[in-house]
């Protein structure tokens, strides 16, 4: 079934990338278009071949007139922005964060469980076939019990992404680097090991810039099932003539053995193990080949497929308001510890 998607905002950071995953799959027939500035809106529909411009939010929240939304706003305008949709049991698509705080999240989750409609936070990395790998040899015993866990997100400066942009100021953003970036490391780790016990944090403003959100970020995570670990993220990175602009890992250690998973480097990851089924391969680099980009054409052009499909059959999307919740939850608690001194119970 050819499905019509309404896009509330179209000037966002990623709102290039989202549109032309929503021009380029299959599964959508039309795109409303609404945003606050509608010469903004007209420009977006002047780029599509599906779309026509709508004048009020109102007309994509009328019964029967769009299969799924896509919120394309700031944290500050996303949040009561999605609550209004899935209060009309509109299945609704937005990037990360997806509100400015964990009660505005709450709130959705709440009017989803009671409308059966669905808020789909945009974490990407979940339908990525080498996480699927991943979460495989975690849940089978190759590493064992999980001990602990490390996540790496360092990307560039301040400075080169434009200090003045909403997502650098806590008036319209949830946070800085933690709930930009690093926020798809949280999510990661909820969706292969499970939810957190509690955070200790350091966060701080250290680039010099005009902004009053962190732009640099440590935070240890225990998480339910004991296992403890460490995030690291930041605007770090000042690129020059041969000089990458981001730094992106995870890994994983266990009783058995431990997995790296460079993300940006060589396809695949890096596996050393105990376990009986590997005797001889104790040790080794894994060659993973994709059979196509999840990212490509236009940004996490696999994911929103997941969630087109589960809009159209009402069914769970690849991630939830729940996810969405969580992550949130310990972005604030992040922002607490470090502010307090103390662990704070999630």
């Amino acid at each position: 079934m050819a499905m019509t998607v309404g896009v509330w905002g179209v000037d966002h950071p990623h709102g290039g990338g989202h549109l032309k995953a929503l021009e380029s799959t299959p599964a959508v027939e039309r795109l409303l278009f609404f945003d606050a500035d509608d010469a903004k809106a007209r420009a977006a529909c002047a780029n599509s071949a599906k779309g026509c411009v709508v004048e009020a939010p109102d007309a994509l929240l009328e019964p029967g007139a769009v299969d799924a939304l896509v919120v394309l706003l700031t944290d500050r305008e996303a949040g009561p922005a999605t609550l209004r949709a899935v209060e009309a049991g509109v299945y609704v698509y937005g990037d990360k964060p997806g509100a400015r705080t964990a009660a505005e999240m709450a709130r959705i989750v709440e009017a989803c469980d009671r409308t059966g409609a669905a808020y789909c936070p945009c974490y990407p990395y979940r339908v990525d076939p080498v996480v699927a790998e991943i979460g495989r040899l975690i849940d089978s015993g190759v590493l064992g019990d999980i001990w602990s866990f490390g996540a790496l997100w360092l990307t560039s400066q301040v400075a080169l992404r434009g200090p003045s942009a909403w997502l650098f100021h806590r008036e319209t953003a949830a946070a800085g680097i933690l709930s930009w970036l690093g926020c798809h490391w949280i999510d990661l780790i909820f969706h292969l090991l499970g939810p957190a016990r509690s955070v200790t944090a350091r966060i701080a403003t250290l680039s010099g810039e005009d902004i009053d959100v962190e732009d640099t970020a440590v935070v240890t995570l225990e998480l339910q099932s004991g296992a403890i670990g460490c995030l690291r993220a930041g605007y770090i990175h000042k690129p020059f003539l041969g000089y990458d602009d981001s730094d992106l890992s995870v890994s994983f250690e266990g009783s058995l053995g431990s997995l790296y998973w460079p993300v940006k480097g060589e396809n695949g990851y890096r596996l050393r193990t105990g376990h009986p089924d590997y005797e001889g391969l104790a040790r080794r680099w894994v060659r993973f080949e994709r059979s196509s980009d999840p990212q490509s054409p236009g940004y996490s052009y696999a994911f929103l497929d997941a969630f087109l499909e589960a809009a159209r059959n009402r069914t769970a999307p690849p991630a939830t308001a729940l996810d969405a919740l969580r992550v949130l939850q310990v972005v604030e608690a992040a922002r607490r510890s470090s502010d307090e001194g103390v662990r704070v119970e999630v």
